[in-house]
């Protein structure tokens, strides 16, 4: 009798944490794949493979937004002027459609790099 007294704490204990350690998995991913996941010196190249295809896989698109046609139709005129060395044009193009940020991008694709 007094042993099952003394099992009844441990009994109660264990039956409070056993909601709490089935939330510990929220994911639903097995052992491996969260010893995969883990952050450990010793994990293989195949292990880090794993998790960046998991990390792609559970991406739900690009992380660029999405542009107006506008915008795009004249990145694409930019960036042709930009391909056959008529920088200033570009530059010039990008301000008057009033897009600076596109305008100073230009400019830094164009300007001539130092020490290389």
């Amino acid at each position: 009798m007094r042993v099952l007294i003394a099992l009844a704490p441990v009994a109660a204990v264990m039956a409070m944490a056993a909601p709490a350690m089935a939330q510990n998995n929220p994911s639903g991913l097995t052992p491996a794949q969260q010893q995969a996941r883990m952050a450990t010196p010793w994990r293989t190249p195949d292990a880090y493979r794993a998790e960046q295809e998991n990390m792609l896989d559970e991406a739900t698109g690009n992380n660029i937004a999405a542009q107006p046609l506008e915008r795009v139709d004249l990145a694409n005129r930019v960036s042709g002027l930009i391909e056959q060395g008529r920088c200033q044009e570009a530059r010039e193009l990008a301000r008057a459609e009033g897009d600076r940020q596109m305008a100073l991008r230009a400019r830094q694709l164009c300007r001539p790099r130092r020490g290389g």
